[in-house]
Formats: C-alpha cells, sequence, structure tokens
C-alpha cells in the first residue's frame, strides 16, 4: 500500500515546506491540511487566506516576493473600492477575486469547503491534495490593549503591533473535523505539522476536539518543524506571540507546547543547544537545517525530513 503524507499547515510559512513536499512525493501522496481559522468575509465574498496560499503555492503562481496572493497581479477593483470610500487594507487582487467569487458562489448554493476547495485545485491542476481542517465556523480572534481584533485586523490591518492579552479560538455551534480530514488524518502514514506559527496557524486546528485526540492517539507519527531559529521566527509574529501567551519564545517553549500531540520535532543546527531539554519531555529530536530562502533549500527539508521520519 502506497504511504500518505499528511501536513497541517497555515500560510506563508508552511506553504513553503508544502511545496518541497510536493516536489519530492510521488504524486497524489501529499494531504495538506490547513487552517481556516483567519477565513473571513470582505464585501461580501468568502476569503480564505490560509487555503488561498497553499493553492497557489503548490500551482507554482504564488508571489514568491511576499509568499502571498498571486504573481503580477493588478489591483484595479480595489483602487475602485478605494474610490467609493471603502476600506481596502485587505489586499484583494483582481486575479484573486475570481477565487472569492467562485469559493462563494458555491457556499451559497450548499457545496462544502471541502467540495469547493477540491474543484479549485482541479482546476489549477495540482498534483496533491489540499483540504480545510473543517467545514464548520472556526474563528480566531485577538484581545488586544486596542479591544477584540479578528485574525486579519491584526495581521492585516495593525500589522501585528497591538499586544495580545488573549487569543480565542471561537466555535459556532459544534466544529467537527472535516470527513475527508479526519479519514486522512486517521489513515496517513505520517503527520507533518509544518513551520506555521503555532498559536495563530496550528492551535485554531486544534481547537477542535477531534483534531488533538487524533494527534495524541498517534504521537508517534506526528513530526514537528520548528518555525523558529535562535528564538526568531523566519515568518510573522510568532516568537512575539508565544511571548506574550507567557511561553519560552525558543525551540524548548515550542516543544513544551506540542507535547502531548507529537513525538517528533525538527529543530536547526543553531538550537542545538536545547536538545536534551527537550528529549527530557519525551520528544525526538532531529537536528536538519530548516532555512527556506529558497527553492533548492525548501527541497533539502523536504527530502530530509521524509528521510527521518520513514527511516529510509
Amino acid at each position: 500500500m502506497s504511504s500518505t503524507i499528511i501536513a497541517l499547515s497555515g500560510g506563508v510559512g508552511g506553504a513553503k515546506l508544502l511545496w518541497g513536499l510536493q516536489k519530492v512525493l510521488p504524486e497524489n501522496s501529499l494531504i495538506s491540511v490547513i487552517n481556516t481559522g483567519d477565513d473571513d468575509v470582505f464585501f461580501g465574498l468568502n476569503v480564505s487566506p490560509d487555503l488561498d496560499t497553499a493553492m497557489y503555492t503548490l500551482a507554482n503562481l504564488s508571489n514568491r516576493d511576499q509568499g502571498w496572493g498571486l504573481n503580477d497581479e493588478s489591483f484595479n477593483c480595489l483602487k475602485m473600492l478605494e474610490g467609493y470610500a471603502q476600506e481596502t487594507w485587505f489586499n484583494l487582487g483582481d486575479r484573486d477575486l475570481a477565487t472569492h467569487l467562485l469559493r462563494t458562489m458555491h457556499l451559497s448554493n450548499g457545496q462544502t469547503l471541502t467540495d469547493v476547495t477540491k474543484m479549485l485545485v482541479e482546476q489549477l491542476n495540482i498534483p496533491s491534495t489540499i483540504l480545510p481542517i473543517t467545514n464548520d465556523s472556526l474563528s480566531t480572534s485577538l484581545v488586544t490593549k486596542n479591544g477584540k481584533l479578528s485574525m486579519q485586523e491584526y495581521f492585516v490591518k495593525m500589522r501585528t503591533t497591538p499586544i495580545v492579552e488573549q487569543i480565542k479560538y471561537e466555535h459556532v455551534g459544534t466544529v467537527t473535523l472535516a470527513d475527508e480530514t479526519r479519514h486522512g488524518l486517521l489513515n496517513a502514514t505520517n503527520i507533518i505539522i509544518c513551520p506555521s506559527n503555532p498559536l495563530l496557524s496550528i492551535a485554531p486546528m486544534l481547537s477542535i476536539p477531534e483534531c488533538s485526540s487524533i494527534l495524541k492517539t498517534r504521537k508517534n507519527q506526528v513530526t514537528v518543524i520548528s518555525p523558529l531559529i535562535g528564538g526568531k521566527a523566519f515568518n510573522g509574529p510568532a516568537a512575539k506571540l508565544m511571548q506574550q501567551a507567557g511561553l519560552e519564545s525558543t525551540v524548548l517553549g515550542l516543544a513544551e507546547f506540542y507535547q502531548d500531540i507529537a513525538g517528533t520535532i525538527v529543530i536547526d543546527p543553531e538550537d542545538r543547544k536545547w536538545q536534551p531539554a527537550i528529549e527530557k519531555l519525551g520528544l525526538s529530536v532531529k537536528i536538519l537545517p530548516i532555512t527556506m530562502a529558497c527553492s533548492d533549500q525548501k527541497i533539502l527539508l523536504a527530502n530530509s525530513i521524509l528521510k527521518e521520519i520513514t527511516n529510509e
């Protein structure tokens, strides 16, 4: 039976590893399960930022300089909205709008987010599977000194500057895993947690009881890739948020955060000094260069991770 790898991911940082994994794995053996806690509605359109980043990256359509959005994008619609005195802090590109229009249309016609995502992935000729963590309403919000902010308000509008007092993962009704996502988590050969923000990208998924329960059961097959090198995140505000949440912003703090659901953590050689303390928590430590500044580094890391977790 062919092996399947599931990778849990948020946006930019995680998508880099997804791209590397898709490059080196056989076709259709990668399942990317994506955070939907960032999802929001802008001008009546359902926007799924992390799903879109994963899709555009794996379709080789993303803007590599900024890590999100589409290459060679224009913003004429946004400029017109600005002319109508509308708030335009959330960048909606002209071609990007096509994705949101289709998603909104199909969701309003009763299709699930999984169904819509699979349709978009197929049309983009992506040779792997991309699934949302859930079809239900999951929303990340941040309580700050500026008041309660949605994830996009905090991240895009406020540029992550407010001090965060509390992060909330809000469920509307009972939130369960999407059916195909559940099946994948239960049956995948190995599960990788990508180097995404632990509090903004991975924790929303773990807030779904089914998800954390399955990962605890399959702990020995779960490998976390650190998003930190030397106490600094290579994308976004992960280190800063960990400090504000009372966590140590080191790979040891990361290991403590994940110790109930993961058996292995991959850290950079720069963080080798933390290996003994992490191993005392019961996690196996693999030391690999985790910087992904270019395509070759993404492929190298993906190959190295797969070699470690499959013992080949």
